[in-house]
């Protein structure tokens, strides 16, 4: 603000520096700046005096934090998180994604709208707009993954049936005996009466030799999918995962270090 004294000329009035100063009296806390320091600049030596009021107006951190940052943060959040979404839901994973890209777009138009335009990038767009081009990497990133999905090659039903049959030598083994069995002797067979008590099998070790056949039957009947190579596709969810998780922490670092310092 400037105050020029008109009423005389700087060689019979002007303003003494020593008594003279501004006290800003209102509610420093304004809707999205609060009141500094008011500083006061002495310009005796014109021809009339003048007097410079500077008032420093300080933007409110909470307000862009609360309507800017928050929301945007959680539109990036949402946006990486379709990454883990079943590879199969193409129309969700995409679907999630362009909502997010929509809203975020909208966003940076209020945003824009409410702070000075200058002829420079500000701070502000230089957020809203990486956030965007982030979510867009998400996009492309989608629809790579799932053309890759499409053009890959799959086994048919009649090869998973072959890698769940039995092997020949548990197919093709004999039942066991029940335990507790009596074998009689050879005289047995010839009318004469066993001379001996009977032979009995022992039951622990034909249990442990029961358990362990049905181990094996069970283990045969079930898919290696454990121990099967990662496919094409599911190779890129991962690195698309560790990629844009990467990326996301570079600039939240970079941004914050330019902002902060």
């Amino acid at each position: 603000m400037e105050l020029t004294m008109l009423s005389a000329s700087s060689r019979l009035l002007v303003f003494d520096e020593s008594k003279t100063r501004a006290i800003f009296e209102g509610n420093p806390q304004l809707v999205e700046y609060f009141v500094g320091d008011v500083d006061i600049d002495f310009k005796n030596d014109r021809p009339f005096a003048v007097m410079f009021v500077k008032l420093q107006l300080l933007r409110r951190s909470g307000f862009i934090i609360m309507n800017v940052y928050i929301p945007s943060l959680l539109l990036l959040v949402i946006s990486y998180l379709t990454l883990y979404f079943t590879p199969t839901n193409f129309q969700v994973r995409v679907l999630a994604s362009l909502t997010s890209l929509l809203v975020m777009a909208t966003l940076y138009t209020q945003a824009s709208s409410s702070l000075p335009k200058t002829s420079y990038f500000k701070m502000m767009d230089v957020w809203l707009l990486s956030s965007i081009f982030f979510i867009f990497i998400i996009i492309v990133l989608h629809t790579t993954i799932d053309r890759v999905r499409e053009w890959e090659p799959t086994k048919s039903p009649a090869a998973l049936v072959g890698q769940a049959t039995l092997p020949t030598d548990l197919s093709s083994g004999t039942k066991s005996s029940p335990s507790n069995t009596v074998h009689p002797t050879e005289g047995a067979a010839e009318g004469d009466t066993p001379t001996g008590p009977a032979e009995i099998e022992e039951p622990q070790k034909k249990w442990w030799e029961t358990v362990d056949l049905c181990m094996k039957e069970a283990v045969a009947k079930i898919p290696s999918m454990g121990h099967r190579p990662r496919k094409t596709f599911e190779k890129m969810i991962l690195g698309a995962r560790i990629f844009v998780l990467a990326l996301l922490i570079i600039f939240n670092i970079t941004y914050w270090s330019v902002i902060l310092y």
